[in-house]
């Protein structure tokens, strides 16, 4: 079987976008967990929007927080988040993301993918808090790159609470 010319671009060009939407979501839980919040506003765009019948729901009221409206708003929320967990003796947030599947719609994408977060209180302690999230993302390509422009992350299950 061969391809011809225009389908093999157009299966490359879906594939590099694949491929930098996966980046993009990597990169957000990178730099949420290493407190870069430069590094995670780089990954949202600005009218970003988190559900808040999601688990975040319960980490955003304990920061005073109803709704994520806006990619500053998701930044503050993540940064009183760690305020907290570290006045608790949190040290260390770590998210394993499992498989991340996307569909391509030329400037938007639809993402969805299993990750589990670890919160201990020191490098060499066993974690405080594990728990597993379904992640369901919605995606745009700006003139930067591919953004988050909604995120939903319901907790599947917990052991242990950070609170």
């Amino acid at each position: 079987m061969s391809i011809d010319a225009a389908a093999a671009t157009v299966l490359l060009e879906r594939l590099e976008a694949e491929g930098a939407v996966k980046r993009t979501i990597l990169e957000l839980f990178r730099a949420s967990d290493a407190e870069d919040w430069d590094a995670v506003r780089t990954c949202l765009c600005d009218d970003f929007s988190m559900s808040v019948s999601a688990k975040v729901s319960q980490d955003a009221a304990a920061v005073g927080a109803e709704a994520i409206r806006g990619a500053q708003m998701m930044i503050t929320v993540l940064q009183k988040l760690a305020e907290k967990w570290h006045s608790i003796g949190i040290k260390n947030v770590m998210h394993i993301l499992g498989e991340i599947r996307v569909q391509v719609f030329g400037h938007q994408a639809l993402a969805d993918a299993c990750h589990v977060s670890y919160l201990c209180r020191s490098e060499d302690s066993s974690p405080r808090s594990i728990a597993g999230y379904r992640g369901n993302y919605r995606l745009r390509r700006e003139d930067q790159g591919w953004k988050l422009v909604f995120a939903e992350t319901p907790r599947m299950w917990a052991q242990g609470e950070p609170y």
